[in-house]
């Protein structure tokens, strides 16, 4: 295998691994600070710059290696007269070689969109697992918490008015009970 071959494969082991760590069920403290990491080397633009550069080479080599397996359907086709009986070995090695070249350099591929949709789930994971443990609140819910415990103290100073305005209807009815029961013993006295 050829030097930039090595490379290849070892960044896709290195992807694969990192993946398998990802996606494992690791405790709170490991996954944030996985996210964590990851978050501080994404913020560094020398990091950044050698990972676009080093990406782009390998998207290269993706099209040069299909390019050169034969998967365009137009170089079968482009001699009709002329058939060949049989290709020799040295075009089946040479394709067999692009082919692999083409796998490696797409998963290569592959994997550097499936790492940062992991770590972008892992980190609203965090995110959650911060929120629900310290037991805050979003705006939205606080702000509805605040609306509801309005509406309970003006519904509260509405009963406490409805139970002012029962007692003084019980006082006057009493009152009224009282001097009617006065005014039917007066007439009974009288009889």
């Amino acid at each position: 295998m050829s030097m930039y071959l090595t490379i290849l494969f070892g960044l896709l082991v290195t992807e694969m691994s990192l993946l398998f760590v990802l996606v494992l069920p690791l405790p709170f403290t490991v996954r944030r600070s996985v996210v964590r990491s990851f978050e501080q080397l994404m913020a560094m633009p020398q990091l950044k710059t050698i990972a676009i550069i080093g990406y782009v080479l390998v998207g290269m080599m993706f099209v040069d290696s299909w390019k050169r397996a034969g998967f365009v359907g137009w170089r079968e086709t482009e001699n009709l007269g002329h058939v060949r009986p049989s290709k020799t070995i040295q075009e089946y090695t040479t394709r067999a070689y692009n082919q692999r070249n083409l796998y490696l350099s797409g998963f290569v591929l592959y994997f550097n969109l499936c790492i940062p949709t992991v770590i972008n789930i892992l980190h609203s994971l965090v995110k959650h697992e911060e929120l629900s443990r310290s037991g805050s609140k979003t705006a939205a819910e606080s702000e509805k918490m605040k609306q509801l415990r309005k509406e309970l103290a003006q519904k509260e100073a509405s009963l406490e008015a409805l139970k002012k305005q029962k007692a003084g209807l019980e006082a006057h009815f009493d009152a009224s009970v009282e001097s009617k029961e006065k005014t039917s013993t007066k007439a009974k006295k009288e009889d």
